[in-house]
């Protein structure tokens, strides 16, 4: 974690991941992945981090998949599929 801009009104902190990705091979070397934060100080006082629109969606697709033990490219439907019962 490498802190790139801290000021009265805005602190700009970059990650990168410091062991290797693999998936039968290595995917991504140490470092080879960064992120940025970016926390801005509101009207209010109160710190909020800033995020794109794509970014909440991509965490809320990952804990749907955490929480239904979906996979990726799994090919499991996207909604749960209601079973009809027989009586």
């Amino acid at each position: 974690m490498h802190v790139l801009e801290a000021g009265p009104e805005r602190i700009v902190v970059e990650t990168q991941n410091v062991s290797a990705v693999r998936s039968l091979l290595t995917l991504f070397p140490p470092g080879a992945l960064r992120g940025a934060s970016f926390i801005e100080r509101q009207e209010t006082g109160v710190w909020l981090a800033t995020l794109s629109p794509a970014s909440y969606v991509n965490r809320a697709a990952a804990l749907y998949r955490h929480f239904h033990r979906r996979r990726p490219g799994s090919g499991a439907a996207a909604r749960p599929v209601a079973k009809e019962i027989d009586r």
